[in-house]
């Protein structure tokens, strides 16, 4: 796509979510509608869970290091990349480094560099601005949670609850794919979800290749 500064190699949109359920569908409009603004066609999403194994920093740098010279990457806002302000400033200074353009779309930022010194004050206010915004929320939940412990009240879901997913719509196909023998890697990748995301699915749904003898799908 070519726009007034010349070639890019992909437009890459960036959607991080806190769990392997969370719907995705709100950011992926968010920044398809600001690349047809622009007048750039997204080749690719990048998708990070926040619940894996590894820490958010490495499976952050794992998927924006697939980035090269000349791509864009388009976030809804800034706190999608990172809530934490030296963190945010590491990974945009990174991408920068490698010509990466970065657009946010929430704060209406579109960083080719930061020789202007307006657009890194800029940064640094709305990564301090979510970082503050934070802490707020992370304090008033502790605080709720210690009124209601004091109160007696239990806390969490009832064992055993099976919460919403946005696979339940595929369940069916799921099921008949199970009963295929289709890898859970297979169908991941076709869903675009990730592996463990599907295992835990088909486990707690209890969704099986052969219900007589109660196997799970491999």
């Amino acid at each position: 796509m070519i726009d007034e500064v010349g070639n890019y190699r992909e437009v890459v949109g960036y959607i991080r979510v806190s769990t392997d359920d969370q719907d995705v569908t709100k950011q992926r409009e968010i920044i398809e509608h600001h690349a047809r603004r622009l007048n750039l066609k997204i080749t690719r999403f990048i998708r990070v869970e926040v619940s894996s194994g590894k820490s958010m920093l490495d499976r952050k740098l794992e998927f924006l290091n697939t980035l090269k010279k000349g791509d864009v990457l388009i976030c809804t806002e800034t706190s999608r990349l990172s809530r934490k302000l030296t963190e945010l400033l590491g990974i945009v200074d990174g991408l920068l480094e490698q010509q990466v353009r970065l657009l946010f779309v929430m704060q209406g930022l579109d960083i080719k560099d930061l020789s202007n010194p307006t657009t890194k004050l800029t940064l640094h206010i709305f990564s301090m601005m979510a970082e503050h915004e934070r802490s707020v929320v992370s304090q008033r939940t502790r605080e709720a949670l210690r009124v209601l412990k004091e109160r007696g009240i239990r806390l969490g879901k009832p064992r055993g609850t099976i919460q919403k997913s946005v696979l339940d719509k595929y369940r069916s196909k799921i099921n008949e794919w199970c009963r295929l023998g289709f890898s859970y890697r297979r169908q991941a990748k076709v869903l675009n979800v990730s592996t463990t995301a599907l295992i835990h699915y088909v486990r707690t749904r209890k969704i099986y290749c052969d219900p007589q003898l109660k196997i799970y799908a491999k």
